[in-house]
């Protein structure tokens, strides 16, 4: 249901796990977006993400990738992050997927920057197979995986988004 608790349970190469509580902004049967609100500024390449960046999450269990668009509180795109992925699982209250390292920015003015390669090329040969798989389909496409995103996004409801919330 449109606006229920969904935790993101992000997994990373080394074993760790992060827990998201998010709210569930649409659902199709290959395909979930989840809200998230930054509690406290971040940085992440170039760009400074300040406290309350609205984060519409995006997940599919059959791309190599999983999208973070963030949003001022104008609904204003400040970056569309993509992060290579494997293992997406869509449940009804949680989303869950293991976090290749590999990540791909894409600026609001259409720029590009590749993010934590050295990490991806370091990490287990087991995860290799899956990493340039996410290369391949991020790296020459992220503006257009970008413009997927923001148009995914734009679909939402906007008082879904810039409403109360997680």
């Amino acid at each position: 249901m449109i606006g229920a608790e969904v935790v993101e349970i992000k997994r990373t190469l080394d074993g760790r796990e992060w827990r998201f509580a998010c709210t569930l902004l649409g659902r199709a049967p290959r395909w979930v977006a989840l809200r998230y609100a930054l509690p406290q500024p971040a940085a992440v390449g170039t760009l400074a993400l300040p406290a309350g960046t609205v984060t519409v999450g995006h997940y599919w269990p059959d791309r190599p990738y999983t999208a973070y668009h963030w949003l001022d509180a104008g609904g204003r795109t400040l970056g569309v992050y993509l992060n290579a992925a494997t293992d997406v699982m869509l449940a009804p209250t949680e989303v869950r997927w293991l976090d290749l390292a590999l990540d791909v920015l894409v600026t609001a003015s259409g720029g590009v920057e590749i993010l934590d390669d050295d990490e991806a090329r370091r990490a287990p040969g087991w995860a290799q197979p899956a990493i340039a798989r996410a290369r391949a389909a991020l790296i020459p496409h992220a503006p257009a995986v970008a413009f997927e995103v923001r148009r995914l996004s734009a679909g939402l409801a906007a008082a879904a988004w810039q409403g109360r919330g997680r």
